[in-house]
């Protein structure tokens, strides 16, 4: 449980372009990272193995910390993850472990203890596919030739409009906008989330991290001077700790200090629970079997003409809270 009475929040901008390019949002991990095994500690956070699973895994190495940046919406493996933090922790070595709400929370009562020289970083979750719709789509885009690299967040085009992009060995790219995307919607339409995400009990202040990120999405409204539509993160100062180390980097970047519900407006996922979708028991009934896993998600997610009017007037309605 974190202080709400003492968060810093604020609209975070590397003022590296090269660096937030290639970042999900502002570009604020890296740097974190880059202080981090510049002192001589070593970080543990979310990639891709070989295989494009997603993994945590370790890395002490500055050319190596691209791995571990962008969103991936898919569960991070963590066989082992958190007796090897123990190991090096034991060792007298820094730390940063950087995982969702729920990952860093296991990780804290897994230790038992706390260690000052572990420093502990989440987001704002919306929550994690199941395991199983990852590996069929997975199987999906491996269908299409040998992958290099894949891209949750592709931002190129537009950060509030990402896309979904898959680079090929041979050259060839797949690629659609988040809106076109049947995994990307899957997930935001809540249809794919694993089933303890809709009732996480690791929101709000609920949580155990010295700094929280996200997307700052509304920032072109709370903030105008911080939007470009190239990435702006959202960074939430939790703790004592979280201070003393950001104040290390915080001359890497353009920050302005807002209020927390500027942010928590635009990513209510900060405080609550997403609902089930109404056809996700259906969906996993399903999938096991299933030959097509665009199609199937399609199908699922196809609305009747009463429930997209519904949703269309809970959003207008929410839209204007959030704007109040």
């Amino acid at each position: 449980m974190i202080d709400k009475k003492t968060i810093k929040t604020y609209a975070c901008i590397n003022k590296e372009n090269n660096i937030r390019e290639i970042s999900t949002s502002g570009g604020t991990f890296y740097e974190l990272a880059r202080w981090f095994i510049n002192e001589g500690g070593i970080i543990c956070a979310a990639c891709f193995d070989n295989e494009f699973n997603v993994v945590h895994d370790f890395c002490e190495d500055e050319s190596q910390i691209n791995r571990f940046m962008g969103s991936k919406y898919a569960p991070s493996l963590l066989a082992g993850t958190y007796a090897k933090v123990k190991e090096e922790l034991g060792k007298g070595r820094k730390v940063l472990f950087a995982g969702t709400p729920c990952q860093v929370a296991g990780l804290a009562k897994f230790l038992k203890k706390k260690y000052e020289n572990l420093f502990l970083v989440d987001f704002i979750c919306h929550g994690v596919p199941d395991a199983k719709v990852w590996k069929k789509y997975l199987e999906f885009l491996k269908t299409k030739g040998t992958i290099k690299k894949i891209n949750f967040r592709n931002k190129k085009n537009s950060w509030y409009d990402y896309s979904f992009t898959v680079d090929y060995t041979d050259g060839s790219t797949f690629s659609e906008k988040m809106s076109d995307n049947a995994y990307l919607q899957a997930f935001v339409q809540n249809l794919s989330l694993r089933k303890s995400c809709y009732n996480c009990k690791s929101r709000g202040f609920n949580r155990c991290s010295d700094i929280t990120l996200g997307d700052f999405w509304g920032v072109d409204r709370q903030v105008p001077q911080a939007y470009d539509d190239r990435g702006t993160s959202a960074l939430f100062i939790n703790t004592e700790k979280g201070k003393e180390i950001f104040d290390n980097i915080r001359d890497k970047f353009d920050l302005y200090e807002v209020d927390i519900n500027a942010i928590t407006g635009g990513n209510p996922s900060y405080f609550y629970n997403v609902e089930e979708h109404r056809k996700r028991q259906k969906f996993f009934d399903t999938i096991d079997e299933c030959k097509d896993i665009e199609k199937l998600i399609n199908q699922c997610l196809k609305e009747p003409v009463w429930s997209k009017v519904k949703r269309k007037i809970k959003n207008i309605i929410k839209k204007l809270f959030c704007n109040v």
